[in-house]
């Protein structure tokens, strides 16, 4: 995502949130990929799935090492790290339906994924409140 910028280029990043959906990346590799990238960091949304065919079958090709699209994250360390680095994980295993296709759940299943998305943005807002953050309006019209 950063590419071979600086440090002193990373402000004029116009990339703030990224989607990663199945990623089929080897976990090690995400985790020095987001150490060094740093606090100024895209905000990450992660949508893994335990029962996705296509990630499975690369686990095997790689020799039986999954890949970051499997993981569950509430095993540990990947709750932990994910919680200190403040990326955003949706589990979509629990979706699954007799006979779908797990590969596709998050973007055929569109109304579940977006109401979990919408649950965790809506807790996050009320942590924030109950914390004592005020809201505020940016020029923009976003509430902050």
């Amino acid at each position: 995502m950063r590419g071979g910028q600086t440090p002193n280029s990373v402000k004029a990043d116009k990339l703030k949130y990224a989607m990663l959906v199945a990623p089929d990346v080897d976990v090690d590799v995400f985790r020095m990929q987001i150490q060094r990238m740093g606090a100024a960091r895209p905000r990450i949304a992660l949508f893994v799935s335990q029962d996705d065919e296509a990630l499975s079958l690369s686990g095997k090709i790689w020799g039986g090492v999954g890949g970051l699209g499997d993981v569950d994250p509430t095993q540990e360390p990947y709750r932990s790290e994910f919680e200190r680095d403040k990326i955003l994980v949706f589990n979509l295993t629990g979706l699954a339906s007799p006979g779908d296709n797990a590969h596709d759940r998050a973007f055929e299943d569109v109304t579940s994924v977006m109401g979990m998305i919408k649950t965790s943005v809506m807790g996050m807002i009320k942590r924030r409140l109950s914390d004592g953050q005020a809201m505020t309006e940016r020029g923009s019209g976003q509430i902050e």
